[in-house]
């Protein structure tokens, strides 16, 4: 890959910023309107979306809503004003709130993974959330409905809950049955956590917030598990754990992560970070964790670990697809640059969309999100090019250049990830 100067663009552009003030900038503006345009058609083309969600049915929705909804009604109908914090405002905000995620009201979110699994997640989140401030609001505000000992017994029926739980491996396909299994550990952890937060918190209205999210999210597990049928995987789902994160610990000792920099101390991290970052959010998104990914079959979360190294072994081939690019801090004292034009960023965008589409449609809700991966990373970088065409007038010359440099990489690393899908899926039948 090619390396140039960049200093002298720099140079020029702050010499004219300062000979010609404010109408420089709108001709710089001017100036760049044909790139502008071309990069408005790289933004606004569209990355295909996820619409099916087999886990978090529709049902299942409608029931979580359902049970904050009833204890909104409930804690609201035991709060009397004036309010010595809070106001009846605050609590009609709070309404509108969950009113605003109602299922009938959840879409797939504008920015992050394009999959309805994503957007049920965090209507799911927000009723913890809307349920766990009216608890505290009710403590603080009305403190004798809420006394010590009942916090205490509540708190014990929630572990007692927590702890005779089982989650069930169940599903149509192995796929279904790890995403499902997933999702149901995801919320028995955060009432594992929400209750551990619970016993911990100095301000008594805080210790009833996270005991009334504990509460909801055992709730919800509990509902999930009922729900589940077809075959028991529970075998498979902890031998595909196993596996797979044996084989990504295997790939990712072979692959290289370092990338030496002539001349510029500890310049060392390649571009590799940058490009699995947007990768990761939407992994996350989905409900996979690749930050504590290593403590995953540690605590038994044979689901979540194989989900999560599952979606993070087609990371893997970036690191050397990467291995020449330093990382982009590096880029202007490194003078790297791509001279990429918009017409690069398009086609390695819709080279990603070709690649991926074979897996659009598919009833394993396992290869639809591997799918979704890639296509949260494309529209992120649609996200960051959208900020570049806003401040095209005041960006200069060198910076323009190296974001669409660094534009162009990030589509290429979501296209190197779609491509490693397919070897991905082989492993996890075969395993």
């Amino acid at each position: 890959m090619a390396l140039h100067r960049r200093h002298l663009l720099a140079a020029t552009a702050a010499a004219g910023a300062g000979v010609f003030g404010v109408g420089y900038w709108q001709r710089r503006r001017l100036g760049r309107l044909p790139t502008i345009r071309a990069l408005d058609n790289v933004v606004e083309s569209e990355v295909p979306r996820i619409e099916d969600d087999p886990i978090i049915t529709p049902s299942l929705l409608e029931a979580s809503y359902d049970r904050t909804d009833e204890r909104f009604e409930e804690i609201e109908a035991r709060l009397e004003p004036p309010y010595d914090r809070y106001s009846e405002e605050f609590i009609e905000n709070l309404r509108t709130r969950l009113a605003d995620r109602a299922p009938e009201n959840v879409t797939i979110w504008p920015r992050g993974a394009p999959a309805m699994h994503y957007a049920n997640r965090q209507a799911l989140f927000t009723y913890r959330r809307v349920r766990g401030r009216l608890a505290g609001i009710l403590a603080y505000e009305s403190p004798e409905e809420l006394p010590p000992e009942t916090f205490q017994e509540r708190s014990a029926i929630v572990g007692q809950r927590i702890d005779s739980f089982a989650v069930p491996y169940q599903g149509t396909t192995l796929g279904e049955s790890i995403i499902a299994g997933a999702t149901i550990e995801s919320l028995v952890g955060a009432a594992e956590s929400h209750l551990e937060n619970a016993g911990e918190r100095d301000e008594y209205a805080h210790r009833w917030r996270e005991l009334e999210r504990a509460t909801a999210a055992i709730e919800d597990a509990e509902a999930f598990a009922t729900a589940r049928n077809g075959t028991d995987y529970a075998n498979d789902v902890q031998r595909i754990a196993d596996g797979l994160v044996a084989e990504y610990d295997r790939r990712r000792e072979d692959a290289p992560d370092h990338h030496d920099v002539s001349g510029i101390d500890d310049a060392r991290s390649t571009f590799v970070f940058s490009a699995t970052t947007p990768l990761q959010r939407s992994m996350r998104n989905l409900g996979a964790t690749p930050s504590i990914a290593r403590g995953l079959l540690e605590d038994g979360d044979f689901a979540r670990a194989a989900f999560t190294y599952a979606l993070l072994l087609p990371t893997v081939p970036l690191y050397g697809a990467f291995a020449d690019v330093p990382d982009f801090i590096w880029w202007e004292e490194y003078d790297y640059e791509l001279g990429a034009e918009p017409a690069d960023l398009r086609e390695e965008k819709q080279a990603t969309i070709d690649v991926v589409e074979q897996y659009l449609g598919t009833e394993d809700p396992l290869v639809s999100l591997f799918a979704a991966v890639p296509l949260g990373a494309l529209r992120r970088t649609d996200s960051r090019l959208d900020g570049l065409i806003e401040d095209a007038h005041t960006v200069d010359d060198s910076e323009w250049a190296m974001q669409l440099d660094r534009a162009l990489l990030l589509y290429e690393g979501a296209r190197r990830y779609a491509e490693a899908i397919g070897d991905v899926i082989d492993l996890v039948n075969e395993l």
